[in-house]
Formats: C-alpha cells, sequence, structure tokens
C-alpha cells in the first residue's frame, strides 16, 4: 500500500467564506444513534470537515468530536445543538468556535492507552539534536544513545507487561506502534531472534528524516531505543551499529546487530 499521511490535528486558519465550528457530542454507543446523528447532519446541510469517535471506559456510551463548515447551511450553532439533543441517545453537545486557530480544543491532556503523551514536531526533535551537538560536541551522541536505550527498555517491558507478549510478537508489537506514534517503519525481518544476528532497517526515521543532510550516521536515539528493545526482549546485552542513515544520502536507515559475547570472541 503506498503512503498515506494522516494529520494529527487540524490546525490552520479559517478560509475565506468558512463558518468553522468544533463540537463534542456525548451519546450512546450504537449504530442506530451514530445514524440519526449523521443523518441530522446531511438534513441540516453541515460540512463535516474531520473528526474522530471513541468508546468510554463504560462501553455504553461514546464521544464524538468534529470539525464542521456551517457556511453552506441555513442553521445556527445553538440550532444545531437543539437539533442534535432531540437525538435520542444523545446526551449532551458542546460547540466552540476556535478563535485565532481552528485548533483541537475539547480535549485535555493527551493520552495514549492511559499514559500521558505529547505531540512533538520532528524538527523540534532535530533542533535539541543539534544544540546537544553545539555544546557537547561528539558527547552529544552518547547522551542521545543513552536516553534511548533507557526509553527502549522501559518501553518494551511496558508492552511486555501490559500485553503479555514475548519473542517476535513483541518486536512486532513495537513496530505496530512505532509507526502508529510517527518514529518511522520499522522492519526486523532481517534480524534473527535464536541467533541474536542480523539487522533492523527503519525507512523514515523521524531523526534522519528532520536532521537534514549529514556526512554521518545520526540517530543515536533510534540506535539506543531499539539496542534497549532487543535486549528487554532477548534478556541478553546486545550492541547496534548504524551502518546505512537516510540523512547521508542512503534510501533508509539500517543497525547492524551483534550480541556482546560475538564482540568479545
Amino acid at each position: 500500500m503506498s503512503e498515506c499521511p494522516r494529520d494529527l490535528m487540524v490546525c490552520r486558519k479559517e478560509g475565506m467564506g468558512e463558518n468553522i465550528f468544533e463540537v463534542m457530542l456525548l451519546a450512546e454507543s450504537s449504530p442506530q444513534v451514530m445514524a440519526r446523528i449523521c443523518e441530522e447532519l446531511r438534513e441540516l446541510n453541515v460540512d463535516v470537515i474531520s473528526g474522530f469517535h471513541a468508546k468510554l471506559r463504560d462501553k455504553r456510551l461514546c464521544r464524538w468530536t468534529l470539525f464542521i463548515n456551517l457556511s453552506c447551511s441555513q442553521t445556527t450553532p445553538e440550532a444545531l445543538v437543539s437539533s442534535l439533543l432531540r437525538i435520542q441517545g444523545v446526551l449532551e453537545v458542546n460547540v466552540i468556535k476556535p478563535k485565532p486557530l481552528i485548533v483541537e480544543s475539547f480535549h485535555f491532556p493527551l493520552t495514549i492507552d492511559g499514559d500521558s503523551a505529547l505531540i512533538m514536531r520532528g524538527m523540534t526533535f532535530a533542533d535539541l539534536q543539534k544544540k546537544l551537538e553545539e555544546l557537547f560536541e561528539t558527547g552529544a551522541e552518547l547522551i542521545l544513545y543513552e536516553a534511548g536505550r533507557s526509553c527502549g527498555r522501559r518501553s518494551c517491558h511496558r508492552i511486555k507487561r501490559r500485553y503479555g507478549l514475548k519473542g517476535m510478537d513483541l518486536l512486532e508489537a513495537v513496530r505496530q506502534i512505532k509507526r502508529a506514534e510517527g518514529w518511522g517503519e520499522v522492519d526486523f525481518s532481517n534480524f534473527e531472534l535464536d541467533r541474536v544476528r542480523g539487522s533492523i532497517i527503519v525507512r523514515r526515521c523521524f531523526e534522519a528524516v528532520n536532521y537534514g543532510k549529514s556526512d554521518r550516521p545520526v540517530c543515536h536515539f533510534m540506535r539506543g531505543y531499539l539496542e534497549g528493545v532487543l535486549e528487554e526482549t532477548l534478556g541478553k546485552i546486545v550492541r547496534l551499529m548504524e551502518v546505512r542513515c537516510a540523512a547521508t544520502g542512503q534510501e533508509y536507515c539500517e543497525f547492524r546487530v551483534r550480541h556482546l559475547e560475538d564482540l568479545m570472541s
């Protein structure tokens, strides 16, 4: 399947002729209620720009958050609230006019599977990395690598404990999560788990993509992170070396894996 980028959040100014609002509904979680809401929006000629839907811990209820454009509708925000509340199963409706930017304004704090989370642009991490290099020169590599290794161990331990996974299933879960979080497309298919040999390929690694051109590999945090993941998965000490890096003009980043015993032999 070809790439399908997704904006994590709407962040823009209202365009000429637009009349945009954010709507958050609390409703019974059933296909019938969802269908009635969609039909009401269609009847009122409400243009839905984007949105997301999630069941609450109480599986009988859900929240539905939408950005809508009322420029082609005859309804008002107040009338829209009244119309939606008349639908059986809709319990609460909130509408706001986001200003000066159209940005999601209802939901905070952000979480991933219940854990606190933040959204950070890739360029912000690149700025951090370059400032560390400016201040500590080659010491920046060690700082980023050790930070990544600690994060990889902790992250993998959490996934293993929370979902009861191990071996290649655990690595596949890490791959899924890091892709969903925008870190890159990690490929463990060239890594032999039983022999602790091979390599890991990362396409569109966030470190390389945002760093810019370099004459040497730059993915020190990712190298440490993957090393920590493998050590937690295997219960053995491993070392990774970045032998290809997209920041140097390569097609992808590649990390060669070696078991510490092999390095010492």
